[in-house]
């Protein structure tokens, strides 16, 4: 064999592999005492990126998991409240159920009864204000929360608790209650006044009634009359009931009684009135109060629902009835309100919306005689609750020694909204608790995921290590080995 002194190949040879198990062996080691495989991202760039997204969202499930179980807190706390209201509540009809025992409670025992009643009912809207989960007043009417329970930032990754008035539903027809009543208020001292094709419109939402007026006077008598015969004709007779006051006065009471928390009558009002005018209902006014006359310029407005009112301008001086009736169409394009004549091409000009509906003149007067004063009340008994308050449950003004048979139907009827409403609740905290079992069932499968990407196979690797650890020993022993052998050349140099 060649001996050589400049390059030791051998020695070369055994370095380079060296190098190769420590290498190795070094790699091993950051993988052992990490316990993952991927420690750089040189390590496995594509696996790295899987990797640090399934971290993401290991971490947004992880916290979608605590935000519901905030949720399900908050549940707990409103559930806790609405229970001590309920049995306030009971107490409280306790109360009005023996207040209402008037054979054997007098004044004085139904004076205590209400005494404890009213202090129950304070109680009532204390707990309302004080309830909180945290800064937040869970039971104030106000609070609508929206909880992250997702990892990402869908709708369906959120769940919203609403403790508005929304909680309470919509109203449902009840058949307790009274009904409500209207008193028109007289125009004249010797009854109604009118323009000729005025006319009358009532409507409690469903069932309405419209009288067209051909006389310029009325008395309460004659309107009651004419009111019951149109009622006939129209179908809907029992709905309304119409008669007279002591005074000389149309009254119209609702002959059923409509759903909590609506006025039974809208609006009992000679056509043209200012003022909002019940859904699909006309305001009719006469053709001289637009200035019929063509050579004289009128103007009135027409406001539908919320929107801004719409002027109309009557500037023709030639042409027919129907001309300006298209002209005024023209001015409503698109508004949503549409003008007709009672005649067909002639006669009293009547403006028609499926909206509430405003009309005025050119100085803001009213077009048409108002002849209704008040509004109907709304029976406490019917009034769909709006809050967790004595307020907002309807209790407020109730009182054992003015009415207690009332007191009973007002409890209930809060008895009703508290119950729907903590039903509402305990449901919303069922989905909260499905939410966190789906939550810890998505966190277990990822982190799995996730895990077999990037952590380290002990076993395996360790079993790499032993042998790189190997390698290395006789690495450096065969380095030894091929360093000493160049010391051949000095036994040949002695000679």
């Amino acid at each position: 064999m060649g001996l050589r002194v400049n390059n030791n190949i051998a020695a070369l040879n055994s370095y380079n592999s060296l190098q190769k198990s420590d290498k190795a062996m070094g790699a091993s080691l950051s993988k052992l005492s990490s316990g993952y495989r991927i420690n750089k991202a040189a390590d496995d760039a594509a696996g790295l990126v899987v990797s640090e997204g399934l971290r993401s969202q290991i971490g947004g499930l992880t916290q979608a998991s605590r935000n519901a179980q905030d949720g399900v807190n908050v549940a707990q706390t409103v559930d806790g409240a609405l229970g001590t209201q309920t049995s306030i509540l009971q107490r409280m009809r306790d109360l009005a159920v023996q207040a209402s025992n008037s054979g054997s409670q007098d004044a004085t025992a139904t004076a205590a009864a209400n005494s404890e009643f009213q202090q129950l009912s304070n109680e009532l809207t204390r707990i309302s204000s004080t309830t909180s989960f945290g800064s937040q007043q869970l039971l104030s009417g106000n609070y609508n929360g929206t909880f992250q329970i997702g990892a990402n930032a869908t709708t369906n990754d959120k769940l919203n608790v609403d403790l508005t008035a929304n909680i309470f539903g919509t109203p449902v027809p009840s058949t307790s209650g009274s009904a409500q009543t209207f008193v028109a208020t007289s125009t004249s001292a010797t009854g109604y006044a009118y323009n000729s094709g005025d006319r009358i419109s009532i409507s409690d939402g469903t069932n309405s009634v419209v009288l067209t007026l051909t006389a310029t006077t009325a008395s309460a008598t004659d309107l009651k009359n004419a009111l019951t015969t149109a009622a006939s004709a129209a179908g809907v007779s029992g709905k309304f009931n119409f008669g007279t006051t002591t005074a000389g006065a149309l009254t119209v009471t609702s002959g059923t009684v409509g759903a909590r928390g609506n006025t039974t009558i809208n609006t009992v009002t000679a056509a043209g009135a200012t003022g909002t005018i019940a859904g699909g209902k006309s305001v009719a006014t006469t053709a001289t109060a637009i200035g019929a006359s063509y050579g004289t310029a009128a103007s009135f407005s027409v406001q539908v629902g919320t929107a801004n009112a719409i002027t109309v301008n009557l500037t023709r001086t030639t042409g027919t009835a129907a001309d300006t009736l298209n002209d005024i169409n023209s001015a409503l394009s698109g508004s949503g309100a549409t003008a007709s004549l009672s005649g067909g091409t002639t006669g009293t000009l009547i403006i028609t919306s499926n909206s509430p509906l405003v009309v005025t003149d050119g100085t803001a007067t009213p077009l048409g005689a108002i002849v209704t004063s008040g509004a109907a009340g709304v029976d406490p008994v019917l009034a769909s609750p709006s809050g967790f308050s004595a307020t907002g449950l309807r209790l407020d003004t109730v009182s054992l020694t003015a009415d207690p048979n009332a007191a009973i139907k007002a409890v209930d009827n809060a008895l009703k909204g508290v119950n729907s409403a903590r039903a509402t609740v305990g449901a919303v905290q069922n989905r909260f608790e499905n939410a966190i079992s789906n939550l810890a069932v998505s966190i277990e499968n990822v982190t799995a995921s996730e895990s077999a990407i990037r952590d380290t196979d002990m076993a395996a690797e360790m079993t790499k290590f032993t042998k790189n650890q190997i390698l290395t020993q006789a690495g450096t022993s065969m380095l030894a080995q091929a360093n000493s052998s160049t010391q051949n050349i000095l036994t040949l140099l002695r000679g």
